[in-house]
């Protein structure tokens, strides 16, 4: 399994949004999991599981949509976008060949 990544779900005050690995488009679904280092032979099940926080997506992954029940605008995660920023130690520092970790 890919490396973890240390941002939470329901942690008071987290603003981040969690995406789900989309396993109903086998090309993308094939393309994070190549990000993510992720075996390919992993269950869907398992999949299905897995969450990436939007700290690995650039802001050019999304697109702003009104919520009209609240009237306030709303980022949405583009359809084709692959989780590509990791986050290092070293602020600066390449992250080239280092998989994007998984969120939970």
């Amino acid at each position: 399994m890919g490396v973890r990544c240390d941002n939470k779900q329901g942690r008071p005050g987290n603003t981040m949004m969690f995406h789900r690995i989309p396993t109903k488009n086998a090309d993308l679904m094939n393309q994070w999991l190549l990000a993510l280092d992720i075996d390919p032979n992993t269950p869907v099940d398992i999949i299905k599981d897995y969450r990436v926080c939007s700290e690995h997506f650039t802001e050019d992954d999304y697109f702003e949509k009104m919520e009209f029940a609240t009237w306030t605008m709303k980022r949405v995660l583009k359809d084709t976008s692959i989780p590509s920023i990791v986050k290092t130690g070293q602020s600066g520092s390449p992250a080239a060949a280092v998989s994007v970790p998984l969120c939970f």
